[in-house]
């Protein structure tokens, strides 16, 4: 279990405790297993606050959508609401340009934190082109999705 602390709370996620964690910069957390074949886990955390309108899903929704088009833009995302609640973005990207290639899976997690506010989390899985279709790598990255699915978020009071 780890726990990524930032300037809105906290957020508890189901990673293996021999991962290392680290603080990249300000509100981004960085977690790795020591393995040469293993990704790169980084979280940002984004808060978005509206004092003259109360939140809603709706609004996660369309705040969502649109951070999709930008990332994505010539693909039309799915926005999937998770059983807690949090609405559920995820993407793939490969970048074969870069030496060495490499493979981004993203994901990103809006929570509403009523009245005014809302949360937003950016998960980036990085791991080198060649690693990407490992049963490893694969097995890695369900991890990674099961604890992004079950991450518990406390807004900080």
């Amino acid at each position: 279990m780890k726990t990524f602390e930032f300037a809105g709370g906290s957020l508890t996620l189901n990673l293996p405790d021999q991962w290392t964690e680290e603080i990249e910069e300000e509100e981004v957390g960085v977690f790795y297993s020591d393995a040469d074949d293993a990704g790169v886990l980084r979280i940002r955390a984004r808060t978005y606050h509206n004092p003259t309108q109360s939140v809603t899903p709706e609004d996660i929704a369309t705040l969502m959508a649109g951070m999709s088009e930008r990332l994505v833009p010539d693909k039309k995302l799915d926005i999937e609401t998770l059983p807690n609640g949090y609405m559920l973005l995820t993407y793939l990207q490969t970048f074969p340009q870069d030496t060495p290639p490499i493979v981004v899976a993203s994901w990103l997690v809006g929570i509403a934190v009523p009245p005014h506010t809302v949360q937003m989390f950016s998960y980036t899985y990085t791991v080198p082109g060649q690693f990407a279709a490992t049963k490893a790598t694969i097995e890695e990255l369900e991890l990674v999705e099961e604890a992004i699915r079950g991450e518990e978020y406390i807004a900080e009071a």
